[in-house]
């Protein structure tokens, strides 16, 4: 196999890191850019250290970019690197009998990913012979609602207050 060819190098200050399913470490640096690091480089997961400064190398692979080397840098770049601002006070809410559903707050990616599942939950029904196919869409508006904390489990009737919402009607 041919080497990697270095194409460019940037340093940055680590934030946080996490582990996806597929085993590849999510990096996002101080300044809010999220850096994907490839299962197959676990070599050079362990210089990837919360509050540390990280130099890595970016090789390309048919037309994309991906982290092929990292080393961490001096302390020094740690100190002379712009700190993440720390909250001035911590405000919590006052406690209710009655829990409320929030509405989450999400990307719009998240929200893409949300509606493919809702449709797909739908569509399984669907095939299930649980709803006829006319209810599709309104059963996966349901799901999508429910997802995103619009809908609480507790609520009673929730069907029909989603088709009243949706101002649609059911064909068969």
């Amino acid at each position: 196999m041919p080497e990697v060819e270095i194409i460019r190098e940037e340093i940055f200050v680590v934030d946080r890191c996490e582990v996806n399913s597929y085993g590849d470490l999510l990096v996002t640096d101080q300044q809010g850019n999220e850096h994907k690091v490839n299962n197959k480089h676990q070599s050079i997961h362990k210089m990837f250290e919360n509050g540390k400064a990280v130099k890595v190398g970016y090789g390309k692979y048919m037309n994309r970019e991906f982290i092929h080397t990292a080393v961490q840098v001096a302390d020094e770049i740690d100190r002379q690197a712009p700190k993440k601002a720390q909250p001035i006070a911590t405000v919590t809410r006052p406690e209710t009998s009655k829990p409320k559903a929030e509405p989450v707050d999400i990307r719009e990616d998240e929200r893409r990913k949300i509606r493919s599942m809702s449709i797909s939950y739908a569509k399984d029904m669907c095939v299930a012979g649980t709803i006829d196919r006319g209810e599709i869409a309104a059963w996966a508006r349901f799901y999508e609602g429910y997802m995103l904390g619009h809908i609480k489990p507790k609520d009673t009737d929730v069907f029909r207050k989603i088709l009243a919402s949706l101002d649609c009607e059911i064909v068969k």
